[in-house]
């Protein structure tokens, strides 16, 4: 039974990676664990004998991270004071695992498991990755940050590349995220202070640190705002979304295209306003309003409807950009052509929305052709792509807008010879030339050789029938 359970040491260590973070291992190479910042690492080590032995833990062969010896406090790192411990009741079945808490970028590393007693050691690998959160221009983002075993209120901040963003002790925020940031305040006595930032903007993108200074523990995030991007064929609908929740009543907006061009506009005296490039292609929903929602929907959309459109609602600006794509022309030449094969080139002209351009047989098999040469002009494309075909069919060329789901193609037949077809195929005029005069060669001889026999043929009668002159019949 003793040695069935020293055996199982080694997965029970393992097991417990499943609740912080991955394990994988290659070979004879050291195992890895990987997880995000902020969250707990276990690392794991066993003693293959069932006893409590002394073990240290060290980072790069040279940093302390962990010492425990039966006489005494754990010895610590500073930079590890406080995250690191062990398991205690584990201790006495060999298991010398440590959990590293509230993970950062730089305890990533090379750690090793050390029994001095008996020179064992075990090696493992632990990256820290950065917690990344992507979201939309104009949506919210919660950014979180909690602690553990928190039983009261804890004081905490948000600092933004270095610079405080938000006190939770004085409540302020900077002039940049003014009435946009909020947290949990029910959740602030249970360790819990994670924050929102509403109406995200580009601006908003950086590098964001969590701190609790009393008790000084840290996490950091990644935010990343990415434009809202509209895409749509020419001459179809495009939906501007403008929204703020807890309105209940209608208020004032007003759309505009790259900060000049007057869109759409509606105050409180019920009036309409729009630009003369847009006027009544543009409307809202009135009932909607009600609810703050200022969408708009722009009716038979032009290639120079593209751009940027910002819409201002209850002291809020929303901001994203449309591109109205289209494909113009798709047409297919032979630039050579033999008996045995062809090169055939598809031209594409597209506009805001670089197409992607495939060649295919009559069977919708994609066929293996040249890298596009493309030219772009501002917002236009000009693309041509080759290709080698040595079969007889129906070759298409397709440009497709997959953003849109906009398609078009071209057509065209080759006739390619093969082998085979090679002499059933027509013979050419030189060939025709050179089988009729041998033709008429032939005849002529056999018109002469027809006449000789009919003119020696005449020659035999004409002797049978005329007397022989001199003779005498009658007499002797």
């Amino acid at each position: 039974m003793c040695s069935v359970e020293m055996e199982l040491l080694p997965l029970l260590c393992l097991c417990l990676l499943s609740v912080s973070g991955t394990t994988f291992a290659d070979g004879n190479k050291r195992p890895v664990i990987m997880v995000k910042e902020g969250k707990d690492a276990t690392l794991p080590c066993s003693f293959p004998e069932k006893r409590k032995e002394p073990f240290r833990w060290m980072k790069e062969g040279q940093e302390l991270v962990y010492k425990y010896h039966e006489t005494g406090s754990p010895d610590q790192d500073p930079q590890f004071l406080g995250r690191v411990s062990h398991f205690s009741s584990e201790l006495k079945k060999g298991n010398a695992s440590i959990i590293i808490r509230n993970t950062k970028l730089s305890d990533s590393g090379h750690y090793t498991c050390e029994f001095p007693y008996i020179r064992q050691t075990f090696s493992i690998q632990l990256l820290v990755e950065r917690v990344v959160i992507m979201v939309k221009e104009g949506s919210e983002a919660t950014l979180p940050c909690s602690i553990r075993g928190i039983s009261g209120k804890q004081s905490f901040r948000w600092i933004k590349d270095g610079l405080k963003l938000y006190d939770y002790q004085t409540t302020s925020q900077v002039s940049q995220l003014h009435g946009r940031v909020i947290h949990f305040e029910s959740e602030v006595k249970k360790g819990n202070a994670s924050i929102i930032i509403k109406n995200t903007k580009l601006s908003d993108s950086g590098h964001y640190t969590c701190e609790f200074p009393y008790i000084r523990q840290t996490f950091n995030i990644q935010l990343l705002v990415e434009r809202v991007v509209i895409m749509v064929k020419e001459g179809s609908e495009a939906t501007l979304p403008c929204y703020i929740g807890g309105i209940s009543r209608k208020q004032p907006f007003r759309w505009m295209k790259d900060g000049q061009e007057s869109v759409y506009e509606w105050d409180d005296t019920n009036s309409l306003h729009q630009g003369p490039q847009f006027f009544g292609r543009v409307s809202h929903s009135d009932s909607e309003l009600k609810k703050g929602n200022a969408s708009i929907i722009l009716k038979n959309t032009k290639l120079s409807d593209s751009g940027h459109y910002t819409c201002t609602f209850s002291q809020q600006t929303f901001n994203m950009q449309l591109l109205v794509g289209d494909i113009s022309k798709v047409s297919i030449r032979a630039l050579n052509q033999t008996k045995n094969m062809a090169v055939l080139q598809c031209e594409v002209e597209a506009d805001f929305l670089k197409p992607r351009i495939e060649w295919e047989d009559s069977d919708g098999n994609i066929l293996p052709a040249e890298e596009p040469h493309i030219t772009r002009i501002k917002s236009h494309y000009s693309i041509t792509v080759q290709v080698v075909v040595t079969k007889t069919n129906n070759y298409h060329c397709v440009a497709e807008q997959e953003e849109i789901s906009h398609e078009m193609k071209a057509e065209t037949y080759v006739f390619v010879l093969d082998e085979l077809d090679e002499w059933r195929s027509p013979p050419s005029w030189r060939e025709i030339l050179i089988i009729c005069a041998f033709g008429c060669l032939l005849i002529g001889l056999l018109c002469c050789k027809k006449c000789c026999r009919r003119g020696s043929g005449a020659n035999s009668r004409a002797a049978e029938a005329v007397p022989l002159r001199g003779r005498n019949p009658g007499g002797i």
